[in-house]
């Protein structure tokens, strides 16, 4: 039975990221001899920037350095300074009553309240000035550049702002500002955000970090299958390797993206499908595994301002599976070349797909397409798996097909009372399409068809089954 309580699952290790904490490490150490520098560490969400900057932040409290952090939040990616506002509000609530007049004091601090309009009161005769918002902008980069970089003064300071993809303009240009002006201080500031979330404010910035040679970036890979068991080793406390097909069934299923590992693992455990026995940590045999709710809801807020054609080529490709040709889902779509390459744009921009090559797409994650599957109706999941086997047969009807071409069964119950035939698989009809050999697929296993167009007495891959994580 499972318990009626369940606890998050973390991981008490960092898995991985070894040479990114030597290399982070290596500034911090610069920054503290007068070197300072802009430092940004990337990656899609869950790869664990936030755990790599606590780590940063710790290493930092060990040599002495003074760390300042703020975060800005998707709640107020349009409201000015957010970020900073944040950071400073992390200032001073350890400030005693003292520092906190004395900081007030300063030339710059009469303008606090500008942001923190809490501190109003304090400010004898504050009122916020209607001037020109250039003259407003440059009092406060002189504000925060007198709090901030005076933090750097006799020592020196670490100062880190997370999720800059949720910074609005003004932010970003004042952290712009932050980078020219540390370079010259001891300072390292630390800069994070999502790689697979760059709008063009954020591109604009980046660029001129660039341009400028203002920062170095640490982009964060997701975990290989080895990392992957020995992450399963720290969160489980084991004293050996743990089982293989468990750690290919999660490297499988989460990509190796460290969130996602522990999320799925909270829900194994949860559910008692995954429990500790004879010494070990064992599992049983899985037939559906349920998607992560952090998941479930991303997917669904991307997918709410989606067109209906978006939609439904969207359970389309849910169906087609992880990687799909775009051959064969304008087959199956009904739609023109044109339109379709449309349809998938704004699919790409909501970031639920991505484009691998110009013949291949796919989800972004192995997760996304999960949850994307698991919102359609069962017998809307027959039809339209019914629909690829049907669009499927009927293209290979129209080409012979030479023997180096793959096949695959349908056996599935999504395609009822159809007798057992053999069809081409999706990267076969990519090749029926184009003179160029597709990449294989990896949704699912494929063999070749013998010559005498017989299907040979081994298990084939299903091509119309419904798609789950691969069990074993």
């Amino acid at each position: 039975m499972a318990p009626p309580i369940t606890r998050p699952i973390t991981c008490p290790a960092l898995i991985g990221r070894a040479p990114y904490l030597e290399a982070v490490t290596a500034q911090l150490r610069r920054a503290s001899e007068g070197a300072g520098h802009t430092l940004l560490v990337s990656g899609e969400a869950g790869i664990g920037k936030s755990r790599v900057l606590a780590e940063v932040e710790a290493e930092a409290n060990r040599r002495g350095v003074a760390c300042l952090a703020g975060n800005a939040y998707e709640a107020d990616h349009d409201v000015p300074f957010a970020p900073l506002t944040d950071l400073l509000r992390g200032v001073l609530s350890g400030c005693s009553a003292d520092d906190l007049e004395r900081l007030l004091s300063l030339p710059s601090g009469r303008y606090l309240p500008e942001l923190l309009p809490a501190l109003a009161p304090r400010v004898p005769g504050f009122s916020p000035d209607a001037d020109d918002p250039d003259q407003r902008k440059q009092r406060l980069h002189a504000m925060l550049d007198e709090m901030l970089l005076g933090a750097a003064v006799g020592s020196p300071a670490l100062i880190a702002i997370e999720d800059v993809h949720w910074a609005d303009e003004t932010s970003l240009d004042y952290l712009l500002h932050l980078a020219r002006r540390g370079a010259q201080r001891p300072v390292l500031l630390v800069l994070t955000y999502r790689s697979d979330e760059v709008h063009p404010i954020l591109r604009h910035f980046l660029a001129s970090l660039d341009r400028e040679r203002l920062a170095t970036e640490a982009r964060l890979s997701p975990l290989d299958r080895a990392e992957v068991g020995d992450m399963l080793r720290a969160i489980f406390g084991l004293t050996r390797p743990p089982r293989a097909d468990l750690v290919a069934a999660l490297y499988e299923l989460t990509e190796g993206n460290p969130f996602f590992i522990e999320e799925v693992l909270h829900i194994l455990v949860a559910g008692g499908d995954i429990f500790f026995a004879d010494g070990r940590w064992d599992r049983k045999p899985l037939d559906e595994i349920q998607i992560p709710r952090s998941v479930h809801d991303t997917v669904q807020r991307r997918a709410l301002g989606l067109s209906a054609d978006a939609a439904r080529v969207l359970n389309l490709a849910a169906v087609l599976g992880r990687r799909f040709d775009f051959a064969l889902l304008r087959e199956v779509s009904g739609c023109d070349e044109a339109p379709l390459l449309d349809l998938l744009k704004e699919l790409i921009a909501a970031q639920l797909l991505v484009e691998e090559s110009d013949e291949r797409y796919g989800f972004r994650h192995a997760l996304t397409r999960q949850a994307v599957y698991a919102e359609l109706l069962a017998r809307e999941r027959r039809l339209l798996h019914r629909g690829v086997a049907e669009t499927v047969e009927r293209l290979a009807g129209r080409h012979p097909a030479p023997r180096c071409l793959s096949w695959r069964i349908t056996t599935s119950p999504q395609v009822s009372g159809r007798r057992r035939r053999c069809i081409p698989s999706s990267s076969a009809i990519g090749r029926l399409r184009s003179s160029r050999p597709a990449p294989p697929s990896s949704t699912s296993r494929v063999r070749s068809m013998p010559p005498s167009g017989r299907a040979p007495r081994r298990r084939w891959a299903c091509c119309a089954r419904a798609a789950r994580p691969t069990r074993r």
